[in-house]
């Protein structure tokens, strides 16, 4: 039997990262709120990138219309808690891994313990839910760590965070109170020159889920790996590393658009490319 070895299962690592920054990522904790689509790839990233320690909480459990593009969700893990599916996931892939499951999500009466040892702050619970991710920004704040999220986007990928002194969560979404609703053209400020209008009436009528594919996951998680591991550098720092992208920024790689850019999160941002997609239908129609 194969005992595990952390410094030769990340051996392949060394040469994009130091071994100084390889012994700071062993030695970091990240808490991911979210254990589905982007939370759950993001984690196994995390993992292989050598995280040493990793917090999940989701409620929720894996359903058949997850297996199109969430880690680990397949006909297997069909009825199973997200976070505890991913956490003996991470442990498979890493035994010796401080891997913490919050099964029952993240609320006022835990919020505490899921905040244990964490360096950084990965939000992804859904933007219906703001009253959650309030909560969470609040305690990053009050532990002055970054609180960072990624979304993804068609065949794309955007990341942003806030850092614990910098414009806050609530600033960007516009929400001063709980139990505000959340205006979706601040929360995303990137739309896929290749999406329909009737999908984001859809969408935005709640007649139809967001629509989600692996590929965007892929990217979304991809980014945010980078990302978590340049504010987990800096924050251990001092590091030559870029320092991540924070609000009211964000960074989108589109795979589709083969683009990259670096947006303002705002609503003129959203509506700039919601006009874009109009005028592009309306001159498809009067050339046919």
């Amino acid at each position: 039997m194969i005992r595990y070895d952390y410094d030769a299962a990340v051996s392949r690592n060394l040469g994009f990262i130091t071994p100084d920054e390889q012994s700071v990522l062993r030695n970091s904790h990240v808490a991911i709120a979210g254990a589905g689509g982007d939370g759950g790839m993001l984690a196994v990233l995390l993992a292989r990138l050598g995280v040493g320690g990793i917090s999940l909480a989701d409620p929720e459990d894996f359903e058949l219309e997850n297996v199109n593009r969430q880690a680990e969700a397949s006909m297997d893990s069909l009825g199973q808690n997200k976070a505890e599916v991913v956490g003996n996931t991470i442990r498979k892939i890493a035994p010796d891994a401080d891997v913490r499951v919050f099964r029952e999500g993240v609320s006022e009466s835990n919020v505490d313990s899921f905040f244990d040892d964490a360096d950084l702050l990965l939000d992804e619970t859904e933007i219906t839910t703001p009253n959650v991710a309030i909560m969470l920004a609040q305690h990053a704040r009050q532990r002055r760590i970054s609180n960072m999220t990624v979304l993804n986007i068609g065949f794309a990928g955007l990341a942003t965070s806030f850092e614990p002194t910098g414009i806050t969560l609530e600033e960007v979404l516009g929400v001063d109170k709980p139990g505000s609703m959340v205006d979706i053209s601040r929360w995303l400020p990137y739309i896929p020159p290749y999406v329909s209008t009737s999908t984001l009436q859809e969408f935005a009528t709640g007649q139809r889920p967001a629509p989600s594919v692996a590929v965007g996951v892929s990217m979304a998680s991809s980014i945010g790996a980078v990302q978590a591991m340049l504010h987990l550098l800096h924050a251990k720092g001092p590091t030559t590393r870029p320092r991540p992208v924070v609000a009211r920024d964000a960074i989108v790689i589109d795979a589709m658009t083969a683009r990259v850019s670096r947006l303002k999160m705002s609503r003129w941002t959203h509506r700039r490319h919601i006009a874009r997609i109009v005028f592009r239908e309306r001159f498809t129609r009067s050339n046919n």
